[in-house]
């Protein structure tokens, strides 16, 4: 994915915040410990392409991003 069909999927992040699943398994691991935060950031990828059958884009529109259907998956 290029930078632009990342933001439209939501999956920017903070500029020095590190990758994806280095902020996933932070904000999971007081919740989940440190291994169940690894053990869910590791199925990233696999929840990317869930969400993306979930949700088509049309146009490089969708209704939720990336991070909304993480967010409300894990209640975060």
């Amino acid at each position: 994915m290029n930078p632009e069909e990342r933001g439209i999927a939501g999956l920017n992040y903070p500029a020095g915040g590190g990758n994806l699943e280095g902020l996933l398994e932070m904000a999971l691991r007081q919740r989940f410990g440190p291994y169940g935060s690894q053990a869910i950031a590791g199925r990233l990828p696999v929840m990317q392409e869930q969400w993306q059958q979930q949700y088509p884009t049309v146009e490089g529109q969708t209704a939720n991003t990336f991070l909304d259907y993480i967010r409300m998956k894990y209640g975060l």
